[in-house]
């Protein structure tokens, strides 16, 4: 209907909540066991792909008051990584986990130790364990209604692509957030001046 804004899943507007920010298709996905590509600004959907959304997972979760910001960290392809995690422990206990690839377009896909990656040994995928891609972390500025990307890159945090999820997160100081990687890892970024944050163990 012409004027009417479409409804984002979460919000409830009876009770004044709305959402501040939504995972977004990141990936090209082409099929099971086949490579996948970011997604370009612009780009036209290529042949044979379908557009996959691969952060829909918030983890750690922090408010900063200096800056009235909200922080978190994401786990990626939540479903896929959680059944493959916890596949031996089902198996243990006698249950059978499915850690069959499966293909559900208008759901979830899960690949496991078939997807590209893990085929190929891209962190942070481990055998079967191969759905999960490098973590983001959001920082969301209340005022302005406005959510910017603060994930480190290789030169600042070596190892931040290897992780898989930031467990957890919390407000530390003036201007500095730290978030607790599942992993170990050990960063800075930022400063008293500036965002701020510390991934550590």
């Amino acid at each position: 209907m012409l004027g009417t804004r479409k409804v984002v899943p979460g919000e409830d507007r009876r009770h004044g909540v709305t959402v501040a920010a939504q995972a977004q298709p990141d990936r090209w996905w082409f099929g099971l066991g086949r490579p996948t590509r970011p997604i370009e600004a612009g780009e036209g959907r290529p042949d044979g792909a379908r557009a996959q959304t691969t952060q829909g997972y918030l983890w750690a979760f922090t408010a900063d008051e200096a800056q009235r910001s909200v922080w978190w960290g994401t786990v990626s392809n939540a479903v896929g990584g959680g059944i493959a995690t916890l596949a031996g422990d089902f198996a243990g206990s006698g249950l059978g986990v499915p850690v069959q690839p499966w293909d559900d377009p208008d759901n979830v896909t899960c690949e496991f130790a078939s997807s590209y990656n893990a085929v190929h040994d891209v962190p942070p995928t481990q055998d079967i364990v191969g759905d999960v891609v490098p973590v983001q972390v959001w920082q969301h500025d209340i005022a302005s209604g406005t959510s910017v990307e603060r994930t480190p890159d290789a030169q600042q945090c070596p190892d931040f692509d290897r992780l898989a999820g930031l467990r957890a997160a919390g407000s530390i100081g003036v201007n500095e957030v730290q978030v607790r990687p599942a992993h170990r890892c050990s960063c800075a970024l930022g400063g008293s001046r500036g965002p701020g944050l510390v991934l550590s163990c």
